[in-house]
């Protein structure tokens, strides 16, 4: 049967409207709005000298407005790109301090309106206690002078926490180097066509991978990669003065040395690579002086593409550079004894390597692991407990090693 237009229309009207209603979030009683809502015990932090303790107020839940924020995925990594900071990290609400002796507390005067707080770290010889607040413009540097339970800010909000931890201490306490941004302008996505495909290059030896996600796509990916990630280092003082050290660059790391007279940095070079995050690209380390003027490149290499699948394989040659704790100016270093391959039969998998300023000598070997180094505690008379792992069983050795013996 066919049915006439004027009845199909009124058919039509006879049906349930379909029209999207606006919905608001529905509240809970309150007697579960105060159980969910109830804060976390607070993060204890000792100081260094053991006298006072740091105590961090935790919020139980991230807010809908903190979980809408927006959020890059670059090489590897997720950005926040409204505030240079990595996306979606947990914040402390509030600061007190307390004696340990007395066990008297007093909260933290003078932190921000609205504190959301995040990278806390205390100077090195426990007069201060750092943080950075995340505002919606930015990031800003806060020191906190423990006797005085009183913060203070350093910085604009020009702080950017992209690759490496976003500050270090000078060891005298007189200051700290810190990565900001070059610019404060946001940035804008060039609208342009790209000028030719996109052109992976194979070097014609055999090289599996694992599958990395978040990776550059693009020409694109590239610029908004380099523009997120490029810092300048400036040296600030606590009254909030600051002087330029090492120019804008893409640094995955910098580390003063322990006297204060050198700077240990790892930067990025291009090429970047569409199949590995930002830790495989090709990179430089070198030493400068305190004044940003280049003494010593340590190491050279391109894009990690060799390294193999297993678990405890790592790249080859030198490798994990830091300070030497308990000197002035060494650097320690490792190499991988078995080329970074675990399948490689040796009988100790990494070497240890001290290299002392001005650094153009010849590096000096300092011990061997069984397993792949992970690390180095540093005691007084060049004692050095040192740790390693393996994955497949996760054992773990500890050893007890003396760099001047």
């Amino acid at each position: 049967m066919v049915r006439s237009p004027i009845a199909l229309i009124l058919s039509l009207a006879a049906l349930p409207s379909l029209a999207q209603e606006n919905v608001a979030f529905r509240t809970p009683p309150e007697e579960i709005r105060t159980l969910v809502d109830a804060p976390l015990p607070p993060a204890v932090l000792v100081d260094p000298a053991g006298t006072r303790l740091v105590l961090l107020d935790q919020p139980g839940y991230k807010s809908l407005a903190e979980l809408a924020e927006p959020e890059l995925r670059l090489a590897g990594l997720r950005v926040n790109p409204k505030s240079h900071n990595r996306a979606r990290l947990n914040v402390t609400t509030g600061i007190s301090v307390q004696e340990v002796a007395s066990g008297k507390r007093a909260p933290v005067e003078g932190l921000p309106a609205s504190p959301r707080i995040q990278w806390t770290r205390f100077s090195p010889k426990g007069t201060f206690f750092s943080f950075v607040q995340c505002d919606a413009d930015g990031l800003s540097l806060w020191v906190v002078d423990l006797a005085k339970a009183k913060a203070s800010r350093v910085t604009p909000p020009s702080v950017s926490a992209v690759l490496d931890f976003p500050y270090q201490w000078l060891p005298d306490e007189s200051g700290l180097l810190v990565h900001v941004r070059p610019t404060l302008d946001p940035w804008t996505a060039p609208a342009e066509l790209p000028a030719g495909p996109v052109v992976k290059v194979a070097t014609g030896r055999k090289a599996p991978a694992r599958t990395f996600q978040d990776l550059l796509k693009s020409a694109s990916d590239e610029k908004t990669f380099a523009f997120y990630a490029t810092t300048e280092v400036r040296r600030f003082g606590l009254d909030g003065t600051s002087a330029v050290v090492l120019p804008p660059a893409i640094r995955r790391s910098v580390r003063p040395s322990p006297d204060g007279r050198w700077i240990l940095a790892t930067t990025v070079v291009p090429p970047f690579s569409y199949r590995f995050p930002v830790q495989r690209f090709a990179y430089r380390v070198d030493v400068l002086d305190a004044a940003g003027k280049l003494a010593a490149t340590l190491v050279e290499k391109p894009v990690q593409d060799a390294i193999p699948v297993a678990f405890d394989a790592t790249e080859a040659g030198r490798r994990a550079f830091d300070w030497r704790d308990d000197a002035p100016a060494t650097v320690l270093f490792a190499e991988a004894e078995d080329g970074g391959d675990p399948a490689n039969d040796v009988p100790h998998r990494d070497r240890l390597f001290l290299l002392d300023a001005p650094f153009d000598g010849a590096p000096r070997p300092f011990a061997k692991t069984r397993n792949r180094f992970r690390g180095a505690t540093w005691g007084e008379g060049g004692v050095a407990v040192l740790s390693d792992f393996r994955w497949k069983d996760r054992n773990t050795k500890t050893y007890l090693a003396r760099a001047d013996a």
